[in-house]
């Protein structure tokens, strides 16, 4: 269980680092929603004891995966994409604008006139 849990971390840090990188969101944030889903599926497939000798097929690929393997590459084949999609349809929050060279704040791409200073930009 705990190579496991360790794999479902590292793939939530992944995914925390993907919505940082590309979209400008809370890394952190989200590595913490996607290991929360993740570990939310984990432990809804992981099976009883109930499962395993109810199911002969079920004893035999669980001895051979390991037990929480199985419940891992569940949650994975599950979360994962889950976790991707919401990341990737996200609306980028890196700012877009021009920087005023005086003030150094962001202002509108069409702007003419700097709000803070007065720089005027050329029209490009």
């Amino acid at each position: 269980m705990g190579t496991a849990l360790l794999f479902l971390i590292g793939v939530s840090i992944l995914i925390g680092y993907q919505a940082q990188s590309s979209k400008g969101r809370n890394g952190a944030g989200w590595a913490v929603l996607s290991f929360v889903v993740l570990f939310t599926l984990f432990f809804f497939f992981w099976p009883t004891d109930k499962d395993v000798l109810r199911n002969e097929n079920m004893r035999t690929s669980i001895a051979a995966f390991g037990q929480g393997g199985f419940a891992a590459t569940v949650a994975i084949a599950i979360g994962w994409p889950v976790m991707a999609i919401l990341v990737a349809t996200l609306p980028n929050r890196k700012p877009s604008g021009k920087k005023c060279p005086d003030y150094a704040e962001l202002v509108q791409p069409g702007a003419l006139k700097c709000r803070f200073c007065g720089h005027e930009f050329k029209n490009s």
